[in-house]
């Protein structure tokens, strides 16, 4: 985002000069406006958002002196820089006194005017990173009372106590998300349209990597009377795979809980689903009740693999997955994948180097995956393997670590993700992602999470930072979500862990 400046001077050559020197493109500024006097900048300003204004000190119907306190006054967050032509104590400590950021005399020295800038836009990148620190704390503490709400921890009542502006509500409605980006972007841009095309307040929480919950609150019925058409258009333009999930609206006053687990578990149609949808299920469908024939279909499985008959075990696995397709039935799909992977790794060890549980394993898999033709590839691959046992190439090991290595070098990066890595090593995410897997056995994105959990349970462990502080350090700007993958990886809270680390050493 670029960074807007303002230049006021009642001398149109002197405006001239200035827009000459300054380095717009290597500041990454954009001319918001010119003003030949005071009244004009206040007018700018008032129009639109302005970061820095150079303002000459003597200028027709206002002070620059003038100016700059009306600015700080009403546009705190402005920054001012005087021009003058007098080198005068007292102009410059009047200026200072009213919040300018800096004072240059004219003809104004380049390398001066420089330096000014790149310290005002230094100033307004901090304040811009302090800014958003205090909303994502304060989304994180709104997120967690409403989620003790939805846990019968607290009442809504407390809620409202706390923050006044949800008294006003007497409806929600929840909003599921799968997205195949390990970013919340996506989230953000949905939740930042429905509050400006519907007006509703949101609230979102993170379940895992690729999964969230959007939290709606209104009055009546007729706030959401659009919310169809506006899922469906974010839907359509979404660049990336997404897969929403809506269900019924429900009084604030009802079990939360029941309509969460509802909306959580609706998010598994996204198997049938192998193009960006919207789902709206306003009836709870009990599922059916068909099951397998677990020792059939062990026996068939492992009769093709030690056969190495590739092209059965194929056609199987098509046939398996066609049914469950035509059944639409997640129960099934679940079963049947976990009793394929627990023969593949009782009778071949497949996957090898496994680091946690073989139900861990599936669970992840099954979380990170959106369709079931991207399930079935898993299987045949993982299949294939039982089969070949054949070595890596070597030059898929030597990426591998490369990856790797990257990954523990850069993990405390906030922005790391799959695309990212992919683009830093010129390659195609897809490739990159199958060659890891090919490797390790398991995805980027779990290894991230993986590197991400070891080091802060080592900080935790010195009892010397704040848990929000350790989620900031190894890449996380939820405090929640990180809580909740921590507790996922090591069977307690982070402040239990701390808890029981300060025992241990007493």
């Amino acid at each position: 985002m670029q960074t807007t400046l303002v230049i006021a001077d009642d001398e149109y050559f002197i405006r001239q000069r200035l827009k000459k020197i300054i380095p717009w493109t290597a500041l990454n500024l954009k001319l918001a406006g010119e003003a030949e006097n005071g009244v004009e900048v206040l007018n700018i300003l008032n129009e639109q958002h302005v970061d820095i204004v150079l303002l000459d000190i003597r200028m027709p119907k206002m002070l620059g002196t003038e100016t700059a306190l009306h600015i700080r006054q009403n546009f705190p967050d402005t920054q001012v820089i005087i021009l003058s032509g007098y080198n005068e104590f007292e102009y410059a400590r009047s200026a200072l006194q009213n919040g300018v950021s800096d004072y240059l005399l004219k003809p104004v020295d380049p390398s001066a005017l420089l330096s000014s800038l790149e310290n005002c836009i230094e100033k307004i990148s901090q304040r811009q990173k302090t800014t958003a620190k205090l909303k994502s704390f304060d989304r994180h503490m709104r997120s967690n009372a409403l989620a003790d709400v939805r846990d019968k921890k607290i009442s809504y009542a407390e809620v409202c106590l706390k923050y006044p502006d949800f008294s006003q509500y007497r409806y929600s409605a929840y909003i599921g998300i799968y997205t195949m980006d390990d970013t919340p972007a996506g989230v953000f841009g949905l939740t930042d349209l429905i509050q400006s095309e519907l007006g509703l307040n949101c609230e979102h929480f993170q379940e895992s990597g690729h999964i969230y919950v959007i939290q709606l609150f209104f009055s009546t019925g007729s706030d959401i009377s659009h919310l169809g058409s506006v899922l469906t258009g974010f839907v359509a333009e979404s660049p990336n795979y997404i897969f929403l999930t809506a269900n019924h609206v429900f009084s604030l006053e009802e079990d939360w809980g029941t309509y969460y687990r509802r909306i959580t578990s609706s998010l598994n149609q996204r198997y049938f689903h192998p193009s960006s949808d919207l789902f709206m299920e306003f009836k709870h469908k009990e599922q059916g009740n068909e099951k397998l024939d677990l020792v059939k279909l062990r026996q068939t499985v492992m009769e093709y693999l030690n056969l190495s008959d590739a092209k059965n075990f194929e056609s199987f696995i098509e046939k398996s997955f066609d049914t469950i397709m035509q059944k639409k039935n997640i129960d099934l799909l679940f079963s049947f994948l976990n009793e394929l992977f627990i023969t593949f790794q009782i009778h071949y060890k497949i996957p090898a180097n496994l680091d946690c549980s073989i139900s861990d394993f599936i669970s992840d898999m099954i979380e990170e995956e959106h369709d079931c033709g991207r399930l079935k590839e898993e299987v045949l691959h993982y299949g294939n393997q039982c089969m070949s046992l054949k070595k890596t190439p070597p030059s898929d090991v030597s990426y591998c670590r490369k990856i790797t290595a990257y990954i523990d070098e850069n993990y405390m990066n906030p922005d790391l993700t799959v695309s990212s890595i992919a683009e830093h090593f010129q390659l195609n995410a897809s490739y990159l992602g199958t060659i890891f897997k090919n490797v390790r056995d398991q995805s980027i994105l779990q290894y991230i999470t993986k590197a991400r959990m070891e080091a802060a349970k080592k900080l935790l462990a010195t009892g010397d930072y704040l848990v929000s502080e350790v989620a900031a350090a190894i890449g996380y700007s939820d405090v929640f979500y990180f809580s909740k993958c921590f507790k996922k990886n090591f069977g307690c809270s982070p402040k239990e862990f701390i808890r029981i680390c300060e025992a241990e050493k007493e």
